[in-house]
């Protein structure tokens, strides 16, 4: 699985974990419900504020959020 899937399946995650509905993360987050909702399910990529802001939302430091996370540094051409 690709390291940008897992973030988008990290957030919903801790999301479900925390009883949140999606309208409720994205207003705390200040992000639209379809950015978020894109976001989850891997069609599109946070910026690093709204990756952040997200967190931050979600009281989830970033150490606990990017735990088991691996980052494949391989050269793709």
């Amino acid at each position: 699985m690709l390291f940008l899937q897992k973030i988008g399946q990290k957030i919903k995650k801790f999301r479900l974990e925390k009883g949140m509905t999606v309208a409720t993360l994205a207003e705390l987050a200040g992000i639209s419900k379809g950015m978020l909702s894109q976001i989850e399910n891997s069609r599109a990529v946070p910026s690093f504020q709204t990756l952040f802001d997200t967190l931050k939302a979600l009281d989830v430091p970033p150490s606990v959020f990017f735990e088991g996370i691996e980052f494949n540094n391989r050269k793709r051409f």
